[in-house]
């Protein structure tokens, strides 16, 4: 009888290893699609999140920026990339920083700034350092960042250190902060 088989018992034999194999095949795919469909509801996760973190730094920011732009409220923040910045000007259209005037642009960094140095570091010491920082600056956003940099400092009871050579943004510091020291080279 067994010799009456031929090579049927052996073809069997190899069907089944190759049974085997593709079973363990199909249960790595299977392992595989389950574990991209968890990372993907992962990654789906992050950024629902990373999208709310945004919004929420961008309402932040714009309450700073709008210290200095009164009633300009608005900018749109998808990431960290220049190009994923909106910021409304003046007459309210969305520009990216870029394509602001320089003091304008230079009042919205100013304002991220402070804003990020929060987000960073809620409820902790810090210090703020400002080289020229207002450069660009009219004698009215002059101002307005200085009495921002208080709100700062009085909010968080961080110090504020500001390099400048301009006479009247020193005498500006001089008046909104009582504690402070300056160095004249």
């Amino acid at each position: 009888i067994a010799g009456s088989l031929g090579s049927i018992p052996e073809r069997i034999r190899e069907l089944e290893e190759e049974v085997g194999t593709l079973d363990e095949e199909i249960h790595t795919l299977d392992l595989n699609r389950r574990a991209a469909g968890f990372a993907a509801a992962i990654f789906d996760e992050i950024a629902r999140d990373s999208s709310i973190q945004f919004d929420i730094l961008s309402k932040d920011l714009a309450g700073h920026f709008s210290e200095f732009l009164p009633g300009v409220d608005s900018i749109r923040m998808y990431s960290f990339n220049d190009d994923d910045i909106l910021v409304a000007d003046g007459g309210k259209e969305y520009r990216q920083p870029a394509n602001l005037s320089t003091g304008t642009r230079d009042a919205f960094w100013l304002a991220a700034r402070l804003s990020l140095a929060r987000k960073a570091n809620p409820g902790g010491e810090g210090i703020i350092v400002l080289d020229e920082p207002f450069h660009a600056f009219d004698d009215e956003r002059v101002l307005r960042a200085v009495a921002l940099l208080k709100r700062h400092y009085d909010d968080t009871g961080w110090q504020v250190v500001l390099f400048t050579k301009d006479r009247k943004v020193s005498d500006e510091m001089k008046n909104a902060f009582r504690e402070i020291v300056v160095h004249e080279l």
